[in-house]
């Protein structure tokens, strides 16, 4: 296995804390933070190859509200961006590897909403009343 950790764009400091959660296959680790700063940060793997590690889910949104809170909404909505790199051509089915040289080149084989190809399509699609307030946070997982 590999050694993980994980960056916290809400910390403050080297790696987003990184270097505290450096974390050995088949052990733990456990750090705690105070989250200072009101917003919506990206938290991912930090290990090294950090494009397959995000590439294979190792990454999300974590939303520091302000005191007292955010006002009421009726629908509060995350949408995460991500990108797969894969050795096969699009849709082929099975197993498909990371591809290390379409990672650095930047040119994915699927640029995914939520983890998945068509998740904000149809049925899924986010939804909302004329007249609803609705909150939307975006992140970017990124190469």
């Amino acid at each position: 296995g590999n050694p993980h950790n994980i960056d916290l764009h809400a910390v403050t400091g080297p790696g987003g804390g990184a270097a505290s959660s450096n974390t050995a296959p088949g052990r733990r680790t456990q750090f705690t933070f105070k989250a200072l700063n009101p917003g919506l940060y990206v938290y991912h793997c930090a290990t090294a190859p950090v494009g397959e590690h995000v590439a294979n889910g190792m990454y999300g949104l974590i939303l520091v509200e302000p005191p007292g809170g955010l006002a009421p909404v009726e629908h509060e909505y995350y949408v995460m961006q991500s990108d797969f790199y894969t050795k096969g051509p699009h849709h082929e089915k099975g197993h498909q590897p990371f591809d290390m040289e379409k990672a650095v080149d930047e040119h994915p084989t699927y640029v995914v909403f939520n983890g998945a190809e068509g998740s904000l399509l149809g049925g899924k699609a986010l939804k909302a009343k004329v007249g609803d307030r609705i909150r939307l946070f975006f992140g970017n997982a990124g190469p």
